[in-house]
């Protein structure tokens, strides 16, 4: 025992400290948080932590019992699960191949197989499941096991539907346990879903919760990618049902019973932890500062950072939601719980804990409304280290509500809970704790096991708990059982009470047998706003929605006047059939109280936006609608300005067509200047296509520079003559001048005047740009001097300038022959001519021509055995160390010039696949492919050669093909529109326009680099 005088002065330091901090603690609930409602916990362990007066913090589990609890849950016997993540920070059986400066890794093999993995399988990790009881009552858990063990990086364990959800990306899996005797039914698992993301073990897909609505929500971290398979009943992928891929961090759920997978909200922060209010709002965290968080709705799109996640999935969203709005405050909310129970003080009810793993402490804030969605506030903090002890060990990553209504923490227990230093060894395996947040007048009793009363006593007992936690197991319960006895209760519960328990009704029925479409109508016209935006989001959830409920919505959106409702309905608008999505959608954006909202301006637009191609009854709208009352904006946009701007940027055939009939409908001129003035910016700094007649007719009307070049394709003549004048001038912008030059070239051989400005424009001191519109405006021409002209300046051009020249060159017959001779002659190089252009011109060429092709390029065979030994020699190089992504990225867009034809993270080309979706773990198949690209041509890149009726020979890409055109995009980039009466002969080519010896010349570093680069899945730092 310490000296009498050693212990009070050990208590006067302490409370010394206190008094230094307490000054900085802001006001709770009309308090503020001084010292005198602070004490350090007792505990003869560290580290001291300063809690709350009216709360008291109990270390309820420690190693040996748990370690590195990253994941808690409770079950319906009151058992605490906690998921242990021993393996961190790297899974076990893979080997590194490369990683970046934030440490997002890609492994050999990708990833590793499903469980179980035997005692001596490389893939065992150290990662378990363990269930802790307090057997009698007494507020400690005194009996403890092991549910599984020898997982490998798992992230969560849900009870429920007579087993347990295993989550260990990159799987979803079932372990049957129908007797409950904590052991698995079967060694194997059953193989939900395949595909998440395994690149950075801090931002794992995570956090398995049980929704209201009977789905299971998760959500993924930031720097990870997914591409998502569902697995049939027999664990093979279902062929009905595509991958869904996805960048960086989103919510997503899973329906247990229709085995169906979808990504709920995409965006937010690095999401680890999911929290569902008792309205049923769904919530995560957030790493950044001055907020504690998002919270989402479906189908909706939130911030993210673009550049290191990914640019959004669609790119015709124009803007995405912010986080909650919060005060000024220091990164970060990890995770949090809306505290909805009654063991704490009352002040506490109904206000979020949040955990900041950083700063160590847990700080309380008041959460309420924000139009539609929500705001918070800081308090202050309810637990945090003192400062006299520097106790920065403890680091809350998860807090839920316990049966007994207290808040139960996982403590990650380490000094560094970041992935930089991760890597270097300062993570300890052995060590956690669990803590147990209550009010001071707490009294523990033994759990009583939900499982063992009835359906009926459940609905009675339990879903009028102030206890949130019993009304969810109440609930699961219901939804494991699927009781139609209990049916007619419930929904006179729903149609008898306008309170908390009508909307735990509405949910218990829906999980237990559905509610139908009767129910669902009669929930649209409920009492309680929470029903009523409920009920909309489940008739979303259908697969088909019955002509009253369809009415219903309708009128809900023209008469509801709650705005959360409102934006509820507007994102089941976006799921609906357009049939009844469009009309609903419309309403709601004539609402001018919601032109402010934090989010309804934007949830209406995509719920538009996700029926753009139903302009059968988008334009039914616009035209019953004479003054087009659209009161919300999008980026400054009204929403018939939105579609105006999503056509075009589409710019097809049917896009272009809708564009001109949104100008027939407009109601005034200045509604038409104003889409005009859309239409334009929505070409900036691209080309424009040739316009559907009606089209180029009205943009002619209003005057303007798209006018202008109407009249030049018209060939009008004194735009033509202005055309060529500014076209010529250097002072002019060089977007203007290659429109006018595209124009002209479009217009044809008429305007001959034009021939002297073009092939000037090769010689002088003109931009790439500049001089590359003027070399396709000279294929349109055929003029025999304009190839002659072109050689002449070949050495004043630069590489991209004469990739465009040496396209235009091969696909003309008559400027064949002056090619060839530059060739013989070797002013222009003859590595220049690809297959693909050798090819094209055996196509146009005389008999003379082909067989002076044949003799400059000689036919030659590839062996299949060399293409074999070199796959596998680069593969094995790949495979020998460990590369930069960095460092590929330079080659990737450097030396190798990769992007010009292919996209990646949102940038580069659109000649050749979307690399970005593309299985690029596959360390073989991509060696294969980048060695020898002919291999295998994916569907819908082959290439297509048209000649045309003007002995043009074009190749390339096939964009769009419509009965009366076609767009052609060729490897130099450039868009080719032919009209289909202008077609003799078109064929697709055998060929991959990729070059082959593209690793030829590359070191064996280099080459572990490019691959390191090609295989990231997300953008690498």
């Amino acid at each position: 025992m310490k000296p009498l005088l050693d212990r009070i002065s050990e208590r006067l330091q302490v409370a010394a400290a206190v008094m230094v901090v307490a000054a900085s603690w802001l006001e709770l609930g009309g308090v503020v948080l001084g010292a005198e409602e602070f004490r350090p916990r007792p505990s003869s362990g560290e580290p001291k932590l300063l809690v709350a007066e009216d709360l008291d913090f109990d270390l309820v589990l420690q190693e040996p019992l748990v370690a590195k609890p990253l994941y808690l849950t409770f079950d319906e016997r009151g058992r605490l699960w906690v998921v242990e993540y021993r393996q961190y920070p790297w899974p076990a059986g893979l080997k590194l191949l490369s990683h970046d400066s934030v440490w997002r890794n890609i492994y050999d093999p990708p990833f590793a197989p499903p469980p179980p993995h035997a005692a001596d399988s490389p893939f065992r990790g150290q990662d378990r499941i363990s269930i802790h009881e307090d057997s009698d009552g007494d507020g400690r858990f005194d009996q403890h096991k092991v549910f599984l063990d020898g997982l490998n990086l798992a992230t969560a364990a849900l009870p429920g539907r007579g087993g347990v959800f295993v989550l260990n990306p990159p799987y979803l899996l079932f372990y049957a346990d129908r007797n409950r005797d904590d052991v698995p039914d079967d060694a194997k698992p059953d193989v939900l879903l395949s595909g998440f993301g395994f690149e950075d073990s801090h931002s794992l897909a995570n956090s398995l919760r049980w929704g209201p609505d009977g789905w299971i929500y998760g959500t993924q971290g930031s720097t990870v990618s997914s591409n998502v398979v569902v697995h049939s009943d027999d664990g093979q992928p279902r062929v009905d049902m595509p991958a869904i891929r996805t960048m960086g961090q989103n919510v997503w759920r899973y329906h247990p019973e229709r085995r169906r997978y979808e990504v709920f909200a995409e965006g937010g922060g690095n999401a680890f932890g999911v929290e569902i209010d008792a309205a049923g709002r769904i919530y995560s965290g957030h790493n950044g500062g001055d907020t504690r968080g998002f919270h989402y709705l479906p189908g909706g799109y939130w911030q993210k950072t673009f550049a290191k996640h990914g640019q959004l999935s669609n790119p015709y969203a124009f803007d995405y939601h912010r986080p909650m709005r919060h005060n000024a405050a220091q990164r970060f909310t990890h995770t949090f719980a809306i505290y909805e129970a009654d063991q704490l003080p009352p002040r506490y009810r109904g206000r979020m804990f949040a955990l900041n793993p950083i700063e160590h402490c847990i700080p309380l804030c008041e959460i309420t409304p924000d139009g539609s969605s929500r705001q918070t506030h800081d308090l202050g903090e309810v637990v945090r280290p003192s400062e006299s002890e520097q106790a920065d060990w403890f680091t809350p990553v998860d807090i839920q509500i316990g049966p007994d209504g207290a808040l139960y923490i996982a403590d990650w227990h380490s000094a560094q809970a970041n992935h930089y230093h991760s890597h270097e060894g300062q993570i300890d395996p052995s060590i956690g704790r669990v803590y147990r947040l209550r009010g001071g007048d707490y009294s523990p009793s033994k759990p009583a096991d939900l499982a063992s009363l009835t359906s009926s006593e459940l609905v009675e007992q339990c879903l009028r708990d102030p206890n949130r936690w019993r009304r969810q197991q109440a609930r699961r319960i219901l939804g494991d059982r699927r009781d139609p006895a209990i049916s007619a209760r419930l929904w006179d519960l729903v149609r008898l009470n306008d309170d908390q328990l009508a909307l735990e009704a509405l949910w218990a029925l829906e999980v237990s047998i559905g509610l139908d479409a009767r129910q669902l109508e009669a929930a649209l016209a409920h009492s309680n706003a929470d029903v009523r935006g409920w009920a909309a989001q489940l008739i979303a959830d259908r697969d088909a929605v019955s002509p009253e409920c369809g009415a219903a919505l309708l009128m809900l959106a023209k008469n509801e006047t709650v705005v959360e409702v409102r934006c509820r309905l507007a994102s089941a608008a976006k799921r609906l059939p357009a049939a009844h999505g469009v009309p609903i959608a419309f309403e709601l954006s004539r609402r001018t109280e919601d032109a402010s909202d934090v989010y309804l301006p934007r949830t209406i637009w995509w719920a538009l936006e996700a029926h753009a191609d139903r302009r059968d009854f988008i334009f039914a709208e616009l035209h019953n609608d004479e003054n087009w009352r659209s009161a919300v904006q999008v980026a400054g946009l009204t929403m018939p300005q939105c579609f105006m701007k999503r056509w075009a940027i589409a710019g097809r055939g049917d896009d272009l067509r809708s564009c001109a009939e949104l100008l027939e409908l407009a109601p005034d001129d200045e509604q038409v200047r104003l889409l005009v003035a859309v239409f334009a910016a929505s070409f900036e700094g691209r080309p424009l296509p040739p316009l559907p007649d009606a089209l180029a007719a009205k943009l002619a009307s209003v005057g303007g520079p798209l006018a202008e070049l109407i009249a030049v394709r018209r060939r009008d003549p004194a735009a033509v003559a202005a055309a060529i004048k500014s076209a010529a001038d250097p002072s002019v912008a060089d977007d203007r001048r290659i429109a006018l030059i595209n124009a002209l070239g479009d217009a044809g051989a008429a305007p001959q005047d034009a021939l002297p400005m073009l092939t000037d424009r090769l010689t002088q001191a003109d931009s790439p740009s500049v001089k590359c519109a003027a070399i396709n405006a000279l294929l349109r021409y055929g003029e025999a001097d304009s190839g002659r002209a072109m050689l002449a300046a070949w050495p004043q051009l630069d590489p991209s300038t004469r990739l465009v020249a040496i396209h235009a060159l091969s696909s003309r017959r008559e400027w064949i022959d002056e090619l060839l001779a530059a060739v013989e002659h070797d002013t222009v190089d003859r590595s220049l001519l690809d297959a693909d252009l050798i090819a094209r011109m055996r196509r146009v060429a005389d008999s003379p021509r082909r067989l002076q092709l044949d003799q400059l390029f000689p036919r030659s065979d590839v062996k299949l055995s060399d293409i074999d030994a070199r796959v596998e020699e680069v593969t094995s190089i790949v495979k020998g160390g460990v590369g930069s992504p960095l460092a590929g990225k330079d080659l990737y867009e450097g030396k190798l010039a990769c992007g010009k034809c292919h996209r990646l993270f949102g940038q580069g080309g659109d000649l050749g696949p979307e690399l970005t979706a593309y299985n690029r773990a596959n360390v073989g198949r991509m060696a294969l492919a980048v060695v020898h690209p002919n291999a295998e041509i994916r569907e819908g890149f082959e290439t297509y050669t048209a000649i045309t009726d003007d002995g043009r020979a074009l190749s390339g890409f096939k964009v769009e093909q419509t009965p009366e055109s076609l767009v052609l995009r060729g490897v130099d980039g450039q868009l080719h529109y032919i009209r289909q009466d202008e077609i003799e002969e078109m064929g697709s080519n055998a060929e991959s326009l990729m070059p082959l010896g593209l690793l030829d010349g590359l070191t064996e570093a280099e080459i572990r680099d490019l691959f390191a680069y090609l295989s990231s899945t997300t953008p690498p730092m």
